[in-house]
């Protein structure tokens, strides 16, 4: 068992569109159709099952936080769940347990936006199945998609243009705040100091500081375009949601 939580990896590196990765896609695929087709069903889930399993997400991404720390040598100030995507899990547990629509605002443009990204173009070096932090990944960023559109099938949640202005206006909070702590703590939590070393879209916005500023546009434009669905749908001055318990 501890060789696939081992940091030294050798059960080969993750190859993108690979076997385990078309397989990891093809299970959080189905269960949004599941969500969808037994939504019905699904309204009546009880607050206390709800509390349950954001419980077991928000332990998951925790877990995460202990691996860093114990087999990824790295200190407990670089390895809190301090990331957009650890941020968005522990949100999106507790917009699904607690059914707030506020929290869906802020969180259906980040999940969508970058957990999909993430998902479709992993970062995961050495870390292929069934190594923990292939199945940590997939567990997390799969289930802020899911827990999303729970929210939208299940509960008839809509994102309005407001919602994706509070979304961004909360996402540059925090990367201010997260801005703060890398200087402070010597850390690079959402890469304000520094590019990630690997290959990314950041690899094609310039040098430091200024890919910052090309980021701003890359998220302006990903989160509309997760907001286009619907907004031939969105009423004026109407949310078009059901927040009963």
């Amino acid at each position: 068992m501890n060789k696939y939580l081992t940091s030294n990896f050798t059960g080969g590196p993750f190859v993108l569109f690979s076997t385990p990765h078309i397989i990891a896609l093809t299970i959080i695929l189905s269960l949004i159709i599941l969500t969808y087709v037994f939504r019905n069903r699904f309204r009546s889930l009880k607050k206390s099952t709800r509390i349950y399993i954001s419980a077991f997400f928000i332990l998951q991404q925790l877990s995460l936080t202990a691996w860093y720390i114990m087999y990824g040598g790295l200190p407990l100030k670089a390895s809190l769940p301090l990331e957009l995507c650890d941020v968005s899990i522990i949100i999106s547990a507790i917009m699904f347990a607690s059914k707030s629509y506020l929290l869906y605002e802020i969180v259906y443009f980040w999940g969508m936006a970058g957990s999909l990204e993430a998902l479709i173009t992993p970062d995961l070096s050495i870390y292929t199945f069934p190594h923990f932090i292939f199945l940590q990944f997939f567990l997390s960023h799969g289930s802020i998609i899911i827990l999303c559109l729970f929210m939208t099938f299940v509960y008839d949640y809509r994102p309005s243009f407001k919602s994706l202005i509070k979304s961004l206006v909360v996402l540059n909070i925090y990367a201010g705040f997260i801005g703060i702590y890398d200087k402070l703590m010597g850390t690079n939590i959402m890469y304000l100091c520094g590019k990630t070393q690997d290959t990314s879209i950041m690899s094609y916005l310039g040098p430091w500081p200024w890919y910052l500023i090309s980021l701003e546009f890359v998220a302006v434009g990903s989160c509309f375009l997760c907001l286009i669905p619907f907004i031939i749908k969105i009423k004026p001055g109407s949310n078009n949601i059901n927040i009963s318990q």
